[in-house]
């Protein structure tokens, strides 16, 4: 980084092998004194040249020979002062040059023409080596420009060619960069996420709790160990059951899911329920249902100020996937028990298919939006956690009778 010095309107400028000593100018002066009446003064560049200026820098209006307009990529106002920054990209230059003028090029507010607002000619410059030597990659300035007084100024900024210094990178009350995925890494303070809900998960935060047991269905309990379960078997997988009012329905296991369908005629219906027993800490609370069905997410709302009144609806949304419909709902079951159903459901109207759909996960909790999933960047739902298969079964298991008596008896529920 260059030198700097300041001394009312002469500015300091040291190069390797040139020493810039920077004057106003006489336009300068003039629009000086626009801004100190309350006009704008306005930078637009910063040029450099390898021309040879005979005469006073204060009478300069031109470069002998410009050779690049740089970008500027911060103005920084300081008081009496105006820290000007930009680069000099060596692929700009590809012959290389010996720079020799240095100057500011700043906007006429009521012209809108450039003017060379500062300026400086040396008579031993410095070499900028082409762009094939590949001995430098680019060069920055920063140069104090005169301003006294004057409230409004500002800078025509690249944001493009935003420099920041590797002393800034990582350091306190610097900067932080980021990754190949435009995100900030952990290590900066950041997630390395490039979502919200992303970033929940991997700050370990941990979602609410699923009210439902069973719900994970890649790898469900399923202590009857049956493949595919109709209306005639009542219980399916351990909590789930096909309710005894369905004249036609089928789930079927499948590797990472379960498939359930309607069987029957337009007539017909199929409901799969599990109901969440004697739970009164959730009355009157807003609750959040939501299922991945078809690798697409649902989620249906229940309003806080609910109570238990038999068979009353809470809460249900309409599951439709490549064409097929079933409904997932939240309904009161027996009110002097307080239960609840949870239930997906395929009816006998028009609107409801008979073809079925794929179930990968379901949640039942406490609260106004859901915490099952979170969506990546593919378009794919990403479970926040799937339940440890132990604990699950010993939620089943409270289900579960056992009578030890010959022979011996088991009895779902």
């Amino acid at each position: 980084m260059s030198d700097l010095k300041s001394n009312k309107s002469d500015i300091m400028l040291r190069s390797n092998d040139a020493i810039f000593n920077l004057k106003l100018t006489k336009k300068g002066a003039e629009l000086l004194a626009k801004a100190l009446s309350g006009k704008e003064l306005k930078f637009k560049y910063v040029s450099v040249g390898s021309g040879v200026y005979e005469g006073n820098p204060e009478d300069a209006e031109n470069f002998t020979k410009k050779v690049a307009d740089l970008f500027i990529t911060k103005c920084t106002h300081l008081d009496t002062a105006a820290i000007v920054e930009a680069v000099l990209q060596y692929n700009a230059v590809p012959e290389g040059f010996t720079w020799t003028e240095l100057g500011v090029i700043a906007i006429d507010p009521d012209t809108q023409s450039e003017v060379l607002y500062m300026y400086d000619c040396v008579k031993i410059g410095e070499v900028i080596p082409p762009a094939s030597s590949g001995t430098q990659i680019e060069k920055k300035f920063r140069i104090a420009t005169y301003v006294s007084n004057a409230a409004n100024i500002t800078a025509e900024i690249s944001e493009s060619l935003i420099y920041i210094q590797k002393s800034e990178v990582g350091k306190l009350n610097g900067v932080a960069p980021l990754n190949a995925d435009g995100v900030l890494d952990i290590q900066y303070g950041g997630t390395g996420a490039k979502t919200a809900q992303e970033a929940l998960y991997k700050l370990g935060c941990k979602p609410r709790e699923n009210l439902l047991d069973n719900w994970y269905f890649g790898n469900p309990i399923n202590q009857k160990g049956k493949k595919e379960y109709t209306s005639k078997d009542g219980t399916t997988i351990d909590r789930w059951k096909i309710s005894p009012n369905s004249t036609r329905a089928k789930l079927t296991l499948k590797s990472d899911c379960i498939f359930f369908e309607k069987t029957g005629d337009g007539n017909s219906h199929g409901a799969l329920d599990i109901n969440i027993l004697n739970d009164k800490l959730i009355e009157g609370k807003a609750l959040t249902g939501s299922a991945i069905v078809d690798g697409q997410m649902f989620v249906f709302n229940v309003s806080n100020g609910w109570t238990y009144e038999e068979d009353k609806p809470l809460g249900s949304v309409y599951i439709t996937t490549n064409g097929k419909t079933m409904s997932a709902s939240l309904v009161c079951g027996k009110a002097e028990q307080n239960i609840l159903i949870f239930r997906f459901y395929y009816g006998a109207s028009a609107k409801i298919e008979t073809t079925g759909q794929n179930i990968q996960a379901v949640k039942l909790e406490v609260g106004e939006n859901q915490t099952l999933a979170w969506q990546g960047e593919d378009g794919r739902w990403h479970l926040y956690e799937t339940p440890d298969y132990a604990t699950e079964l010993a939620k089943c298991q409270r289900y579960l009778l056992v009578f030890n008596c010959r022979p011996t008896y088991v009895a779902y529920i």
